[in-house]
């Protein structure tokens, strides 16, 4: 028997590499029993193998269409069940991860680009696990989450803040270094202010506010991002509605000024857009998120989209916006540094 595994993610992510846990417990779980396994850098040689796993967590990315639904192939991942993880079978799961598996990928994968292709041994010094396998409850056991000693936990929960008992459970890891595979999301800020204070985070992790802010919670996320640099993303327009004007128009105004009164107080929070939500809304989220993201900048929205983005189609749907709401106007028009709130 022959395993062939696919991580679409890493061969289509040409800026980032993260390792997948799904990957290296099948790789570990295949290679105790023997059987030949490889990671692909050419999926399409899947045919020459008895069994392939196809992984798939991201949404950003189009699927490898020529092996889309193929009988032969298990697709696993939160873009084919992006409600719940769907755990493998028990002795699969059971199986430590296996980084080495990646090895020969990372050094012949030109898509990556240099400085972000980290080192083997560095991944294999770290527990990779999650606390969960049925995406509710934190039900690993410690033989299986702690296979081994090193104090450097890496968690592959899709969003560590909903699992029943997360804190409870992150208790016994209080003197370990964390690094989070995915953004947890919590519309509670004391989830975020928890983690983040309690705890040693990997550099390059950061955590999502979601829901509706209020102005007492506006000023504690302004306080707790300028304590924790470009560790917090605030979630805008998850439903953005382009059948109801007025509704449309007052989430545009919700989100602008969200955005300038984080920009006003020279924080280094951004915004996070939900990837399900890339669409016909393209126009009117990628560039409210790309503008937040430039949180050095004290150029107003309209700098951003004529002298910057120089995005045509996106210019003209916020100007066609402008020249119906005077509000609108004035917050596409507004330096940060200059802008008070406008309902």
């Amino acid at each position: 028997m022959s395993i062939a595994l696919i991580d679409q993610d890493c061969l289509n992510n040409r800026k980032d590499f993260f390792f997948d846990l799904d990957i290296m417990k099948l790789a570990s779980y295949y290679k105790s029993k023997r059987e030949v396994t490889k990671l692909l850098l050419l999926p399409s040689e899947y045919y020459q193998y008895t069994q392939t796993y196809f992984v798939k967590n991201r949404f950003d990315y189009k699927m490898f269409t020529n092996i889309f639904k193929e009988p032969r192939i298990t697709y696993r991942g939160y873009a084919f069940c992006p409600d719940k993880y769907e755990s493998m079978e028990p002795d699969i799961e059971a199986a430590p991860a296996d980084p080495t598996i990646y090895d020969t990928y990372l050094k012949f994968n030109t898509n990556i680009a240099g400085r972000r292709i980290p080192k083997i041994s560095s991944a294999m010094s770290g527990i990779h696990s999650r606390f969960s396998t049925d995406g509710e409850s934190c039900n690993v056991p410690d033989n299986i989450l702690h296979y081994k000693d090193s104090e450097i936990l890496c968690l592959y929960d899709y969003n560590l803040f909903t699992l029943l008992g997360w804190k409870e459970r992150l208790k016994d890891f209080k003197n370990f270094s964390l690094r989070l595979k995915f953004s947890p999301i919590s519309d509670d800020i004391e989830d975020l202010k928890h983690i983040l204070e309690n705890y040693n985070i990997y550099n390059e992790n950061h955590f999502i506010l979601s829901g509706e802010i209020n102005d007492e919670t506006l000023n504690e996320i302004i306080i707790l991002g300028s304590n924790h640099k470009d560790r917090i993303r605030v979630e805008l327009l998850d439903n953005l509605d382009l059948q109801d004007k007025d509704l449309f128009y007052s989430q545009i105004i919700y989100a602008l000024n969200t955005i300038l009164a984080l920009k006003h107080a020279r924080t280094r929070i951004h915004a996070y857009i939900d990837p399900h939500n890339i669409d016909e809304r393209t126009a009117y989220l990628n560039t409210i998120a790309y503008w937040s993201n430039r949180n050095h900048s004290d150029s107003s929205l309209d700098y951003f989209l004529v002298q910057i983005r120089k995005q045509n189609n996106a210019t003209r749907k916020f100007h066609e916006m402008a020249q119906e709401n005077e509000v609108i106007k004035y917050l596409l028009n507004v330096n940060p540094s200059e802008w008070r709130k406008t309902i």
